[in-house]
Formats: structure tokens, sequence, C-alpha cells
């Protein structure tokens, strides 16, 4: 299964920018640490290890700009390996090139790692009492970082395009619960990643904080949103049973993330404030941000609800009024004049008749449906290419070729008149009769999966002696929105257009 482009695309903007504000907000807060309070945190316990050899200390030259120097070097060359080598191996497949780069910003990461060590770590050769201890070590430790990181990005990529492969297939699945879908899905992988990307550089602890503190976040929305708040309002002290559930998810939080950070560092006190902070963070930001976001949800959904019974009013009499204009009167006309053609023997005029009476009968019927068979749907366009290749007859000069199912699933359904105006453009604006031309339409189905490619000629008409010269579409705009309307998030369009042809590519799901 492929990534579906739109949704790479999106996700890489998301991405970009929440990894980009993630570090400017990073970095705003070191430098305002730096600036106001530089004796506390690692800065201070660096200095006393400096203290402890009699070195003398400096909080920039030895702590500050280091860091800085190296946060930077690997914000760069982590958003230059994921948002443009990344993406070129992955479509065009493992070349030397990338992969050159790709280590020479390794290199460029350990050169930054050993020459801030001589900084941040500038009492090593007296502590080890050998310069040449000294510096083994520091290349050794920094070498080792340096492949930590690469193996840091790689998991970054699996997460990243494990989790697109997901949306994607949810994507085409269309699941009917609501926070498998894309949007929900799609925040919560960036959260997932960026918690990633913070734990990466952080001690163990903070790694095992984010990997359990997310999840029990994550949790806490889902079955809050879908299950505790839909259950406590059909209670009668809605709001009791909601803060006593809270409550209760919050003690469970508490001890399963004290759990899981105690028993893997040990480390009582980190345990604690991990599952502390998490707990009152739940019971006394997220759960009434929860109380409010769902009740404003409940009420936008009775906004749309009052529009869509507005808009099924509008419906109606617009129904009305184009019942009054009945054409069943060309319909019985036309039977009797295919009824004269068979008469006189003229079988291609009867049959033209006939196609014309069939479309006639599902402009009538069929059309006025908001979902037809698809079977019904194909039979129409295959109506009005008939009728178009009679009145093109034996032009050399045309080529006409379709691929259309001969048995189609009776389940299959589709909205009426979405596939044939672009069938009317490509005979309209994709035939010359003084040159040649060509039209070739080929629809398949997978499952509930129509794939529908059409292409056509296309030429110069402005030195043509030709009434469509200054016609451009038929209702083109017009089914790009009935698509986004009917198919949202369903539907893949692509229109393409050179000197030679005009292509079109429309995937669905039925």
């Amino acid at each position: 299964m492929q990534i579906v482009t739109n949704i790479k695309e999106r996700f890489n903007q998301i991405e970009f920018w929440a990894l980009t504000s993630v570090f400017s907000i990073g970095l705003l807060f070191f430098t305002w640490q730096a600036l106001g309070s530089p004796s506390s945190g690692a800065g201070a316990d660096l200095e006393e290890i400096f203290s402890s050899w009699n070195i003398q200390f400096g909080y920039f030259k030895h702590y500050f700009i280091p860091k800085v120097i190296r946060y930077i070097t690997y914000f760069i060359c982590f958003m230059y390996f994921n948002f443009k080598l990344l993406p070129v191996m992955i479509e065009e497949g493992v070349k030397w090139i990338p992969l050159t780069k790709i280590a020479a910003g390794l290199l460029i990461m350990l050169a930054v790692n050993v020459s801030s060590d001589f900084y941040l770590h500038a009492y090593l050769p007296v502590s080890m009492e050998s310069d040449d201890k000294a510096l083994a070590y520091i290349w050794q430790s920094n070498l080792i970082y340096t492949l930590w990181l690469s193996f840091a990005f790689a998991t970054y990529t699996l997460f990243k395009y494990g989790g697109l492969l997901v949306l994607s297939y949810f994507e085409w699945h269309q699941p009917k619960v609501d926070y498998l879908r894309q949007t929900p899905l799609m925040t919560w992988l960036i959260i997932i990643l960026v918690g990633l990307v913070l734990s990466f550089f952080s001690v163990i602890e903070i790694f095992l904080t984010w990997m359990t503190v997310i999840p029990v976040l994550a949790i806490f929305y889902y079955i809050g949103f879908y299950r505790i708040l839909p259950y406590a309002l059909s209670k009668k002290r809605s709001k009791l049973t909601y803060a006593l559930l809270v409550i209760a998810y919050a003690i469970l939080s508490w001890i399963t993330i004290a759990s899981i950070i105690h028993g893997s560092t040990n480390h009582e006190t980190n345990a604690f404030i991990a599952a502390f902070s998490t707990s009152f963070f739940l019971v006394m930001i997220a759960a009434p941000a929860l109380w409010v976001w769902y009740h404003y949800q409940q009420k936008q959904k009775g906004s749309v609800q009052v529009l869509e019974q507005k808009l099924g009013q509008s419906t109606a009499q617009l129904d009305q009024l184009r019942a009054q204009i009945n054409p069943h009167f060309l319909f019985n006309a036309l039977n009797t004049v295919y009824g004269l053609a068979i008469t006189e023997k003229a079988e291609q005029s009867a049959d033209a008749i006939e196609k014309i009476s069939e479309m006639m009968r599902f402009m009538l019927r069929e059309n006025q449906e908001e979902k037809i068979s698809l079977e019904k749907d194909l039979d129409y366009l295959k109506n009005y290419m008939g009728i178009q290749q009679m009145r093109l007859g034996s032009n050399p000069n045309f080529e006409l070729s379709t691929e259309i199912p001969d048995t189609i699933s009776p389940t299959l359904t589709i909205a009426p008149m979405l596939l044939i105006p672009f069938v009317e453009n490509a005979f309209k604006h994709g035939i010359s009769l003084q040159s040649h031309s060509f039209i070739r339409l080929a629809i398949v189905l997978e499952g509930n999966k129509l794939i529908f490619n059409l292409q056509n000629s296309t030429h110069d008409r402005i030195w043509l002696d030709d009434p469509e010269k200054n016609n451009h579409g038929i209702g083109m705009s017009n089914v790009k929105q009935r698509l986004a309307l009917l198919y949202p998030e369903r539907h893949l369009l692509s229109v393409k257009e050179d000197e030679q042809s005009y292509n079109v590519d429309l995937t669905v799901l039925l």
C-alpha cells in the first residue's frame, strides 16, 4: 500500500511548523535561562565539576555557546535529512548521492560534537592527567553519541512513515469510528514524533516520561470524549459523575506512570514528579478543557443540522420548480420518431433515437436521485459516446478507444453525472476534423474503488473556424465542487494538460 500524496504533503507542512516551533521555543527558554538565572540547572552542575578541579568556569564559553551550536547543527541536519534527502530516497530508491550527503551530515555533527566538547569538558585533561587520554575519550564518546543520533533519526523515520501508512489505510477504508479518522490520528502522530525528538536528546528518565505521559493523555482524550462524557451527561448529576470518573482515571494514570518510571530507572523522585504532574494536569486542566470542547462540538453539530434542514427545504423547492418544466413530451415525441424510423428502415437513425431516448429517461428518473446504480451511470456514458461516434462517422483522423467493465456489482452506487462532464469536454475540445485527434477512456473497478482515466488530444483552435473556440468547459467547476461535497477525503482528482494532450485521473471510493 502506498502513502496518499495529499496526506503526505499536509503532514509534512504540519510537521515542519511543529518541529520549528518546538525548536524555537526550546532555544528561547534556554537563552532566557542563560540571561536570567545561569547559576541553576545543568550549567550549575557543570560549574561544580570545573570548580572541583580548580578550573575557571565561564558560563557562556563552557556551556551556553557550545550547547547552542550543537542544537542548531542538529536541527539543520535533521530538517535537511527529513524533508530533502529522505523523500528522494523513498521515491527514487537508495542512491549514492543522498547517502553521501547523509554521511557528510553525520560527519559535520561529529565534528561539531568533538569541537564543542573541548569547551564543555575542558576539565578532562586535568581529571585524566593526560591530554591524549582526554582526546581519545572525547572522540570515542562523541562517535558513539553521533551513532546514537543516527539511530534516533532512523527510529523517527520508522514511526513517521509507519504512521503515514496507517493514515493512508484509513483514508481509503474510511473508518466509522471518529477517532480513527485522519485529523485526530495525524495530530497524535505529530505529538508522538515531537515527544520522540525531545526524548532522544534527554536522559532515560525523560524518555520514559514522554513514552508514558503521551499515551496516557491520548487515551484520556478519546475515552473522555467518546465514553466518559456521554455517560456522565446521561446521569442526573453529570458534573459530579464526570469529576469522579476523571479522578479515577488520574489515579490509575499516577500508578501506571510511577510504576513504569520507577521500575525502569529506580529513581523515585522523578517517577513521583512525572506521575503527580500528569495527574494534576488531567484533573485541573485537561478535564475542564475537554468538558468545554465537547459542548462546543455538540453545539456546532446542532448548527450543522439546522443548516441541513434549511438546505433540504431549499432543495425541495428547487425540485418543485424543476418539475413544472416537464420534458416528458420530448420523450414521447422521440418515441414517435423512433417508430417512424423503424417503419422506414432507417436503422442508424433508429439506433440514435433509441440512445437519446434512454439518455432522456436517465435525465428524467435516475438523475433526480442522490445516488444511482453505477451500471446505469456508465450506460448513460456509453450512450453518449455512441451518439458522438455516430456524429463523427468513420473519420480517419479520429481515434476512439474505451475500456469499460462489462459486469458491475449492483451494490455499487455513485452520484449521477459525475463522470460525464469530463467526457463531454473531451469531445468538445479534443476533436479537430483537420488534424489527428484521439479520445482514450479507461475505467477500472477495484472493490469499491473506481479509477477513471481519460486522455484526449488538444488543438490550437484560435485559427480554426470553430464555434466552440471561446467556450471553455462544461460544468467542470461544478463537478469539482460536487466531488468535494459528496466524497470529501474519498477522492483524488488530477488534471494535467500539455501541448498535445489533456489527461484526467480520478479515483473515487464509492
